[in-house]
């Protein structure tokens, strides 16, 4: 029965690569699965444009920090994206004041096996509020938690 069942060495291509896809495809079909591998090797604006989407607009405004050139009114960068060329990876983080570590907002998407992106790490922290809720999501270690403090 299983005499001729064989497995295939290669496993398909379901997803477009950059060089089969051009923006104007990007922008027209949303029906096209498209990797972060693909999405990193954009050019810089265009990369920029689509990942500020994943920033909310009211935690940026609630933090005095520009929507577009994501820097403070003393024009000091404010948020960090790194989506190397080639990469699978996107880390986006926002802080305030002029520390980095004061990161209220930190993002790590990766691509996965099947055409799809996991949430590999979240962090979303509101240190000024009077009452505080940190949300910490690892994939890697599989594990949810949720702080909270009330006053």
């Amino acid at each position: 029965m299983f005499r001729k069942l064989r497995v295939k060495e290669d496993s398909p291509k379901i997803a477009p690569g950059l060089d089969d896809i051009s923006i104007v495809q990007l922008i027209d079909d949303a029906s096209i699965p498209v990797t972060l591998t693909v999405l990193n090797s954009l050019p810089e604006n265009p990369k920029l444009r689509l990942y500020r989407t994943l920033l909310p607009i009211q935690v940026l405004a609630d933090f005095d920090i520009n929507l577009r050139t994501w820097k403070n009114p003393d024009k000091a960068p404010q948020v960090k994206l790194v989506a190397e060329k080639g990469s699978n990876k996107v880390k986006l983080s926002a802080w305030y004041g002029e520390s980095t570590e004061n990161e209220f907002f930190y993002l790590e998407l990766a691509d996965n096996a099947f055409n799809g992106v996991d949430l590999n790490f979240f962090i979303a922290n509101n240190q000024s509020a009077k009452d505080m809720i940190l949300i910490l999501m690892n994939r890697e270690e599989k594990r949810i938690s949720a702080l909270s403090t009330e006053t």
